[in-house]
């Protein structure tokens, strides 16, 4: 058993030392050629404040009633 978690041990810290980061700063991604105006056109906000530019439009109000629900229960 000691050497199964010592190679679980060494593949976890294999992969955090080689993993690479989700996230980057802003101005890392304007450096790399990210417009950061240009993300909502391209990863529309579920519910929007304009429901026009949402993903669910004219249901907005349906999907905000169960994202709330969801989170309540």
């Amino acid at each position: 058993m000691k050497i199964f978690y010592s190679a679980l041990f060494s593949v976890m810290l294999f992969s955090s030392v080689y993993a690479q980061p989700l996230a980057t700063t802003f101005e890392d991604a304007e450096a790399r050629g990210i417009s950061i105006n240009e993300l909502d056109d391209t990863y529309p906000s579920a519910g929007h404040f304009k429901p026009e530019k949402g993903v669910f439009k004219e249901r907005q109000p349906e999907f905000i009633k169960n994202y709330v629900s969801m989170h309540q229960e």
